[in-house]
């Protein structure tokens, strides 16, 4: 009898990812077709946001590899596939310094209670991973790597 493969199917998103001493890797994640809330496809921030520890990416030769992802930077996918909530969301500029001596300087849109809409707060709640356009550019920024936040005008 013949083995049948159980295969999940899958779409790839392509993204340039930054690891501390590292050069800047380009390829593709793999995503569910079907995110894991439910609502719509697997989407890169919901792959970084969560529970698996090594991630595979193919690179652009072809080759995969897996990525232990509490040790990625940043992620900047090709398409913006986690664009910037509109609507009651707070617009905050923040220059982030990673662990790397890098800095990051753009903006945070924050969906906090007015009690609590800070930027503390919304550090002390957020993913993993959270969005944040600069350049011009979305950028997923892993929060384990942060060293420090200053908030801009």
């Amino acid at each position: 009898m013949k083995k049948q493969e159980l295969k999940l199917e899958t779409v790839q998103k392509r993204a340039e990812i930054r690891q501390e001493g590292e050069s800047i890797l380009s390829g593709d994640f793999f995503l569910s077709v079907i995110s894991p809330n439910g609502q719509g496809p697997e989407r890169i921030i919901d792959l970084l946001n969560g529970e698996k520890r090594f991630l595979p990416f193919r690179l652009e030769g072809g080759e995969v590899i897996l990525l232990r992802r509490r040790e990625i930077l940043t992620v900047v996918p090709e398409e913006d596939d986690a664009p910037p909530p509109v609507g009651l969301f707070r617009k905050i500029v923040a220059e982030i310094r990673l662990t790397s001596g890098d800095t990051l300087k753009g903006h945070i849109f924050a969906d906090l209670p007015e009690s609590h809409s800070r930027l503390s707060d919304f550090f002390n709640r957020c993913g993993d991973f959270f969005y944040l356009e600069a350049g011009g550019r979305g950028h997923l920024v892993n929060s384990l790597k942060v060293l420090s936040i200053r908030q801009g005008e």
